[in-house]
């Protein structure tokens, strides 16, 4: 990272300015792929060794950077703090709207996206299709997430004892006559969602609705909500295959924008 020209009525960066652009460029140099010695951030930043190997050893002080046995440096998961804070501000439900509004278009059923808050899956958007019935769901609504696609659709991209941990705080009461309620059998469907790719609830949640559901994951794959489609039961089943499929590419297209891969 080069230091910024200072402009018209601009004063140049101060001692303290530089040294946070040359920590800076440290950082990102690490996260480039380039060698971790000294020698070689050195020659890749111009510094001497000695601004170098202060900058770095405050870094890694700091907590941002360690070194191996052979006095490498290599970032710290904390550096993940920083994308994760970057992540969570994140208008999410800006970004995925108009995919959604494709979505909801190309199938004409409602289509929802959803976040998971403990064992609950809690609706932030909603897009109701022109033929659809009307569904129980509404902004800021909460399900269960044992019970619905778009909960089973992000449990199913959690590791598999995350999954267990959260059915095992869960209070798992039957929402209709088909509701899986089962530990056992919800982990076993769980596996089946994740081969897959989408889950898919068949009147679970809301008798005589079915819903398909993929969820949407952050640049390490972490599952960070989900979006679902959901009609009446024999409207979607009949073509849940494909309204998975649909849902999967709605859902990659939406984090691939988060990611900044688009």
């Amino acid at each position: 990272m080069t230091a910024p020209q200072p402009g018209a009525g601009q004063a140049a960066p101060g001692p303290s300015a530089r040294t946070l652009l040359r920590g800076l460029r440290l950082l990102e140099l690490l996260a480039e792929g380039c060698e971790g010695s000294v020698t070689q951030l050195s020659l890749a930043t111009g510094l001497n060794k000695g601004t170098a190997s202060r900058l770095l050893a405050t870094l890694r002080d700091a907590g941002y950077l360690r070194q191996d046995a052979r006095r490498q440096f290599h970032l710290t998961g904390k550096v993940l703090r920083l994308a994760d804070g970057y992540t969570a501000q994140l208008d999410l439900r800006g970004v995925a709207h108009p995919f959604l509004a494709r979505l909801r278009d190309e199938v004409d059923e409602t289509v929802h996206l959803g976040i998971m808050d403990g064992d609950q899956v809690v609706y932030i958007d909603k897009l109701e299709a022109k033929r659809s019935l009307r569904l129980v769901s509404r902004l800021g609504h909460t399900e269960p997430v044992y019970a619905t696609a778009l909960g089973r659709a992000i449990l199913s991209r959690l590791p598999r004892a995350e999954r267990a941990r959260v059915l095992g705080a869960a209070a798992l009461v039957p929402r209709t006559p088909q509701t899986v309620t089962e530990p056992r059998a919800l982990l076993a469907l769980l596996a089946e969602t994740e081969a897959r790719g989408y889950a898919v609830d068949n009147e679970e949640n809301q008798e005589e609705v079915a819903c398909v559901g993929a969820a949407i994951v952050d640049v390490r794959g972490a599952p960070i909500a989900a979006v679902s489609c959901s009609g009446p039961a024999a409207r979607v089943l009949e073509r849940v295959g494909q309204l998975g499929h649909l849902c999967q590419e709605t859902a990659q297209a939406i984090s691939d924008d988060l990611a900044g891969r688009r």
